[in-house]
């Protein structure tokens, strides 16, 4: 159906019809299961020194509102990792 990246490149000789581990590629698709419009977006982070993650979330709310047309307000920073989804 679409471009595969490998899971890993090992080529055994003379194995026949063995079959590679592999996985769709990431990134965008032509065709989406949802509205942007009515999608919220949580990421997700566990807090301490992490040069860049900045600039990750913000592309990350970036890409969502110009490819998707998410709300810029429907796009949330969740701190501290799993333990940010708790009220404790």
């Amino acid at each position: 159906e679409g471009v595969l990246v490998a899971e890993r490149c090992v080529i055994t000789p003379g194995v026949v019809g063995e079959k590679p581990h592999a996985f769709i590629r990431a990134g965008p698709r032509e065709e989406i299961a949802f509205s942007g419009e009515e999608t919220k977006i949580g990421v997700v982070t566990c807090g301490g020194l992490c040069p860049g993650l900045n600039n990750v979330v913000r592309e990350i709310v970036r890409e969502a509102h110009s490819l998707y047309k998410v709300p810029v307000g429907n796009v949330f920073g969740i701190q501290y990792g799993f333990s940010g989804f708790t009220d404790k």
